[in-house]
């Protein structure tokens, strides 16, 4: 790929309380905070939040959906957290190219909800060959 994107698709992901469940069962993660139970609405965020992974898997599936495999062999993620992922919601992760030289790629990669809150930012890099 000689030429990177500017702007990579944005990735959508609505986050019900239903999905949340289900990755609580893949994952084995039951922390009350993401259930929809009284602990959850008496803790930190005053309702259940999305998984962290759950959500910053987008940030992975935004990149593989341009780079594919290179992305899992090559790829790293950066970011810094800035709020939770409320249930339910709208998640919407965008990249937006930042660096290229022949060593790699650096996209400025961010995710808000439907209320534009930041939930997370930072760089997806990837390493290219030389």
């Amino acid at each position: 790929m000689d030429k990177y994107p500017d702007h990579l698709p944005i990735i959508t992901l609505s986050i019900s309380q239903a999905l949340v469940d289900k990755y609580s069962e893949a994952s084995g993660d039951h922390n009350p905070i993401h259930q929809d139970t009284k602990a959850a609405y008496e803790g930190p965020f005053g309702q259940p939040v999305a998984h962290g992974m759950l959500v910053l898997s987008t940030a992975s599936q935004i990149m593989t959906t341009t780079f594919d495999k290179q992305w899992a062999e090559k790829g790293n993620l950066k970011v810094r957290w800035k709020s939770p992922a409320l249930i339910p919601n709208n998640i919407h992760t965008s990249a937006r190219l930042k660096s290229a030289s022949q060593e790699q790629v650096t996209y400025e990669i961010e995710c808000k909800d439907d209320n534009d809150t930041l939930l997370f930012s930072g760089t997806a890099t990837l390493r290219l060959d030389p």
